[in-house]
């Protein structure tokens, strides 16, 4: 087993903090769950299979299957007049044949955190949605 100096263990919280002292601050390696993010027409997403999903819904509303697509939309979770805390889905639209509200979020196995799945469950006990989650292969 090596030992870092005094000098290398600095280095090396620099750059996980992602400061540098050169310019300032070190450009980010990676992101956290290793996605990459895209940008389509001018829209930024935040992995390809989001910008891919998001492609396929647009298809789907032109196709008359679903209406009033919107992207990253936000849901506050209040219980009371106390602000407990929000949720920003990938997409929000209403389902044309069984003309319903659907959630969607972008997800692969890492990105499923306990606190996502925490505010899942309070998406579904608070506002009763239930959030429909699109994997990656």
């Amino acid at each position: 087993m090596s030992r870092m100096s005094e000098a290398d263990v600095l280095a090396h919280q620099r750059r996980i903090k992602g400061i540098g002292p050169e310019q300032g601050h070190f450009a980010p390696t990676s992101s956290k769950y290793r996605n990459v993010k895209v940008t389509k027409d001018g829209q930024q997403f935040d992995s390809k299979l989001e910008a891919r999903r998001w492609q396929a819904l647009q298809l789907m509303e032109k196709a008359g299957e679903i209406r009033d697509l919107k992207a990253q939309v936000k849901l506050d979770i209040r219980v009371g007049n106390f602000l407990v805390c929000s949720y920003i889905a990938d997409a929000v639209y209403i389902d044309c044949v069984k003309n319903c509200l659907v959630v969607e979020d972008c997800k692969s196995k890492a990105s499923r955190t306990p606190v996502y799945q925490l505010k899942k469950k309070l998406v579904k006990a608070v506002l009763g949605i239930e959030i429909t989650e699109i994997y990656s292969a």
